[in-house]
This record gives structure tokens, C-alpha cells and sequence, in this order.
């Protein structure tokens, strides 16, 4: 340390100078200190985020995890995929980045369609593709599993039980109601055989007098078809005074057809068909037919008796009609007619007459 005045070194623990007597002001380091301090840190942030921007796997991999796809493929086609030191570096985390997605989705079954749409996009990086597309087809698997297993009850709490059956078989090990599918299977079929035996019993209740259903195409070629009801009176203690009969009217493939007017509610009517007393042998009922939605004409008719009125008063009501209703319509179909008994129970006429629902369900 120098004398500021006679520029003479002097001791540092003085405060004046031996030679000129002038006072000796110490300096303080701190000052120094803080600037490199702050010098320091900024070089070292400033390598860091020049490494950083150079390093392209963590550029392609920050843009792949915000699911800019497009921009991490420009990067790894440009940087990366010709060294195989930055290949093996970015396929862990590619992987990691699947696993995340899938296990994501396992657990939380409302972000589907955001990791499903993440997955989709992802399909066009060129690293791992196989996976992706693995990764895809699991997600959408398992939803459907999902869906099958719920779709099951739901079929299930309607009686439709061989249906159900067939959404439980849908379902994929993986899906984590898997196990206990398999046990409703049993109990699904042992009520499925359960109804086809009632449905069998209430058949064999039926009347000895049958009543058929036909579709009839007039010689005459400006007439359209008609739907002919035939009422066959051969009880042999009572005489049948009038039989109501339901029916669906079919087309080609023996699909139901829906009509909005002329035969009835969409997809299903019933008649009443009255037998004159002296008649013994039988009485023919036509109804004139018109096309249905399409502009087709039906092609065959599926019927059954509902009920029937003896002569003396008495009533008769088909056992096996409620079945014979639910086989004959769609899920769908049924629950359009169920509709239609609610708005307009009662009504009569061509309405249609209301059905008892069984509880069980019938064969797919």
C-alpha cells in the first residue's frame, strides 16, 4: 500500500504515513467482490442457455412434450436422426412421453378425446412410430372396452341379456372391469336361458285358434298390396267372437318398416278382427297398405294374437304376446313404441294395443 500524498510504501495496519504524516484511507474490497460476484453469474447463465439452445434434443423434445409435432419432427429430421448418440438420447424420453399418455388416460377416463387427439397427432414423427401407433390403438381399445362394459348394464337393466353378453365379449384383459365381466357372463346367460324357457311355456299357452297375417297384391295394377288378416274360429267348446292381432310389416331383408301414416305408429299396429256369430269357418279382414318412409311398399307381415273375445263375454289374453312384441322389434323400435303407449295410451283404433313387458329379454 503506497502513501497517497508522498507515494512512500507504507505498513497496511497504519492509518497515517510514517514519512509525510498524511492520513491513510483503506479500501474496500466489497465493492470488488459483488461485481465479479455478478460478472460471474451472468457467464455462467449465459453458457448455459448458449448450451442449451445448441443441445437439439432438448429443443425437439420441448416442442414434442407441448405437442408441437410438426416443429419436433423439422428438428430431429435436421439434427438429429443422422447421429446416433442424439438418437439414443432422445428415445427414452419418447417412450417416457408414451407411457405418461397412456397411464394418464388409464386413470382418468375423461380426458380421452385429449389424449386420444395427442396420440393422432403424434403419428407423424418419424422416431418410434410403431409405438405411437400402439400406444393409439390401446387408448381407443380400452375405451371401447369401457364402453362395452358400460353399454352391458344399461342392456342388462332393460332384460336385454343375450345383447349384454355380447358387449361383456368385447371387452379387452387390459380394461380393469375385465374380471368381473367374465363373472356376469354366467349370470347374464343364466337368465337369458331363463326367459327362453317362459317364452317357450307361454308359447305352448296359445289358443288351438290361430290367426295369420299376409300380404296380398291385387290383381289390379293401380291397387297397392294389402295386408290380409285371417281369423280361423276353431275353439271347440267356445266361439271366438273377436280376436285383436298385432303385426310388423317387413321389407326384403325382413327388417321392420316404419310408416307414418295409413297402418299406424312406426313400426307397429294391431286390428281387431270380429267374427259374425254363424260364421264358423273363418273371416278375411284387408287392410289397404301404403308405402312407408321410403317409398317402398312392405313384402311380408309378422303377427300375433293379443287377445280374444269369446261369445260369452269372457276374455283371453296371449301369454306369450309380450314376447312375441320384444322379439319382434329393435331395442330402438320397442322404445319407440313404449314412447308412443305413454303419449297416446288408450286411444284405440290403429294405434296399437298396449304390451306387459316381460322381464326377461330375447336372443340377439
Amino acid at each position: 500500500m503506497k502513501c497517497p500524498q508522498c507515494k512512500q510504501k507504507v505498513p497496511k495496519d497504519v492509518d497515517r504515513c510514517p514519512g509525510c504524516g498524511a492520513e491513510i484511507v483503506k479500501k474496500s474490497h466489497l465493492r470488488k467482490f459483488i461485481v465479479l460476484g455478478v460478472v460471474l453469474a451472468l457467464l455462467v447463465a449465459g453458457v448455459i442457455l448458449i448450451t442449451s439452445l445448441d443441445n437439439p434434443v432438448d429443443a425437439c423434445m420441448d416442442a414434442f412434450l407441448n405437442n408441437r409435432f410438426e416443429e419436433a419432427t423439422a428438428i430431429y429430421q435436421r439434427d438429429i436422426e443422422k447421429s446416433s448418440r442424439r438418437v439414443n438420447e432422445i428415445t427414452p424420453l419418447i417412450q417416457q412421453r408414451l407411457e405418461e399418455l397412456v397411464s394418464a388416460y388409464r386413470t382418468d377416463e375423461t380426458r380421452y378425446e385429449e389424449i386420444k387427439t395427442i396420440l393422432s397427432d403424434m403419428q407423424g414423427f418419424p422416431l418410434l412410430n410403431d409405438q405411437i401407433q400402439q400406444a393409439l390403438y390401446f387408448v381407443e381399445s380400452l375405451h371401447s372396452s369401457r364402453a362395452a362394459y358400460t353399454e352391458a348394464q344399461t342392456l342388462y337393466g332393460e332384460g336385454y341379456y343375450a345383447l349384454a353378453i355380447l358387449e361383456l365379449q368385447k371387452m379387452i384383459p387390459e380394461d380393469e372391469n375385465y374380471q368381473q365381466a367374465q363373472k356376469d357372463v354366467a349370470d347374464y346367460q343364466e337368465k337369458q336361458n331363463q326367459y327362453e324357457a317362459e317364452a317357450a311355456a307361454a308359447a305352448e299357452q296359445q289358443l288351438a285358434a290361430v290367426t295369420d297375417a299376409l300380404i296380398v297384391t291385387p290383381d289390379e295394377e293401380s291397387a297397392g298390396p294389402v295386408l290380409r288378416i285371417v281369423c280361423k274360429n276353431q275353439d271347440p267348446e267356445r266361439t271366438i267372437q273377436a280376436v285383436t292381432f298385432a303385426y310388423t310389416l317387413t321389407d326384403e331383408k325382413d327388417a321392420n318398416m316404419k310408416f307414418v301414416d295409413g297402418v299406424g305408429p312406426v313400426y307397429f299396429n294391431s286390428r281387431e278382427c270380429v267374427l259374425e256369430p254363424e260364421d264358423s269357418c273363418g273371416d278375411d279382414m284387408d287392410i289397404p297398405l301404403n308405402k312407408d318412409v321410403t317409398g317402398a311398399y312392405p313384402l311380408k307381415a309378422k303377427g300375433c294374437v293379443v287377445k280374444a273375445t269369446f261369445s260369452d263375454g269372457t276374455v283371453w289374453e296371449n301369454p306369450y304376446y309380450s314376447y312375441w312384441l320384444k322379439d319382434s322389434l329393435t331395442r330402438e323400435e320397442y322404445k319407440s313404441y313404449q314412447e308412443s303407449q305413454q303419449k297416446d295410451h288408450g286411444d284405440g283404433g290403429a294405434t296399437g294395443t298396449p304390451a306387459p313387458t316381460p322381464s326377461p329379454s330375447p336372443a340377439p
